[in-house]
């Protein structure tokens, strides 16, 4: 049995994991107060590259529209992995992992209801099973792309 490495080491990919599910939260806050500048730099910190302007991009447009996201208080979002942390062939700084994702939020404008209330948006429970691809970067890992499996509306059920 070959000796483990740095890059194989238990501990390391279970940090990967647990540096993919504090990204998601850190999105998940961000959409619920998309003009709070903290939850843009928790972002910040636990993403990059493509996913890293994906999910700025998406906060400041929702911050733009005046739109906001609210908890659905029957169905919680959540996420979870669906597999181990797998490392990818030849490298050391870079690990796949596949997750449910539940995203279950209200999407609300504020103030934008002909009485001056907040009008819903959108208001769709949506499940992806992704397959997300985290970087080992400056020490940190970071979810650096991902890609969506499958998708499905209404059910909470994760994916197979």
């Amino acid at each position: 049995m070959p000796p483990t490495t740095a890059a194989d080491d238990p501990a390391r990919l279970e940090a990967a994991g647990e540096a993919y599910i504090a990204s998601w939260e850190a999105y998940h806050a961000a959409i619920l107060d998309p003009t709070n500048p903290d939850l843009r730099a928790e972002i910040e910190r636990t993403s990059t590259a493509e996913t890293l302007e994906l999910k700025i991009s998406t906060v400041d447009s929702y911050a733009a529209a005046n739109y906001v996201a609210r908890p659905n208080p029957d169905v919680p979002a959540e996420v979870s992995l669906l597999t181990s942390v797998k490392l990818i062939p030849d490298e050391t700084d870079f690990v796949d992992v596949v997750a449910c994702e539940v995203n279950s939020e209200a999407f609300y404008e504020i103030g934008a209801a002909p009485d001056g209330s907040d009008a819903l948006v959108r208001d769709e429970i949506v499940v992806l099973r992704v397959l997300v691809r985290m970087r080992l970067k400056e020490g940190q890992w970071k979810v650096e792309s991902g890609e969506i499996l499958s998708r499905k509306s209404g059910d909470v059920e994760c994916l197979d």
